[in-house]
């Protein structure tokens, strides 16, 4: 399926992503990620991993990327592991059908990020003869679609791709900067933790028996303003998750409990508590006798 064809060549069976070029050459594959058609400049990138990284930076802006490594999506994607807040490449080439993630700090698959993002994946393609071929011809123009039923305007695309002005002289600088300076608020990486929520926060005092409900707790907006402690000692085992919420915002400042919190061990968590309390911004403090502190609020 990988191979480059004719225009006007059949189909192969399955495919359901194509590739075609400005002479009219197509290569078919199968589809993955966002569903439609895009042009632009094709190029190669020899990652074996971040893949994220690599379609979020902005100099890849207007291109389609190819990548070399036959396994790119093994591991999946995240909200962390990015170069600027939105995709910048406007698709990917890629040998291997992509699979599951199989790493612990993937919130999706990549087949799930690239259509988050909006962006056309095409598998089934043989990436190292693309990277032979952009290193002998120049990089060429292409025209990428994607569409599950397999139909497509071959004719059309290869118009697409004709016209297509190139990259030379486009101003792509004012598309991809940002519009406001913007800080690092993320704190430090740390393995197995990633960003965390460092700073300070000051408020009141107050403390809470749930046994379970922690992220309803710190969602509750009677708690605005304060930082809670939980009485229960294993708080944060069953994870967190985008629903089990009271408000569309964590409102208390923080929290105190006594052990530390562990990995999710319930089917509905999409986050780890530690992971949820980093997100929304909010301090967590492990290891406290937070007994104790129950009975410093209920005398004092």
């Amino acid at each position: 399926m990988a191979d480059v064809r004719p225009l006007h060549a059949p189909r192969p069976e399955g495919a359901t992503g194509v590739v075609v070029f400005a002479d009219g050459r197509t290569i078919w594959g199968h589809g993955f990620g966002a569903e439609g058609e895009a042009v632009g400049e094709l190029c190669f990138n020899t990652a074996m991993t971040g893949y994220q990284e690599v379609m979020t930076d902005p100099s890849y802006a207007k291109q389609v990327i190819a990548f070399t490594f036959p396994h790119i999506g093994n591991v999946g994607a995240n909200d962390e592991d990015v170069e600027a807040a939105e995709a910048h490449a406007l698709g990917c080439l890629v040998r291997e059908v992509v699979t599951e993630p199989s790493n612990y700090r993937a919130n999706y698959g990549f087949a799930d990020w690239m259509r988050k993002w909006g962006r056309i994946g095409i598998a089934g393609v043989d990436t190292r003869a693309l990277t032979r071929l952009v290193r002998t011809e120049g990089p060429p123009t292409i025209a990428i679609a994607h569409s599950p039923s397999g139909q497509f305007d071959l004719d059309k695309l290869q118009k697409m791709a004709a016209e297509w002005p190139g990259l030379e002289g486009m101003d792509l600088a004012k598309e991809v900067s940002r519009l406001q300076v913007e800080r690092w608020t993320g704190g430090k990486w740390a393995w197995g933790q990633g960003f965390g929520a460092e700073g300070e926060a000051v408020g009141e005092l107050c403390f809470n028996t749930a046994m379970t409900g922690y992220q309803e707790v710190m969602t509750d907006p009677s708690y605005a303003k304060q930082v809670i402690a939980f009485t229960f000692p294993h708080i944060g085992n069953v994870g967190a998750n985008d629903e089990d919420v009271e408000a569309a915002e964590a409102h208390a400042l923080g929290c105190l409990v006594r052990e530390v919190v562990t990995e999710p061990s319930n089917y509905r968590a999409n986050y780890g508590f530690a992971d949820w309390m980093r997100k929304w911004g909010r301090i967590g403090i492990a290891g406290v006798d937070t007994r104790a502190l129950t009975k410093l609020v209920r005398t004092e």
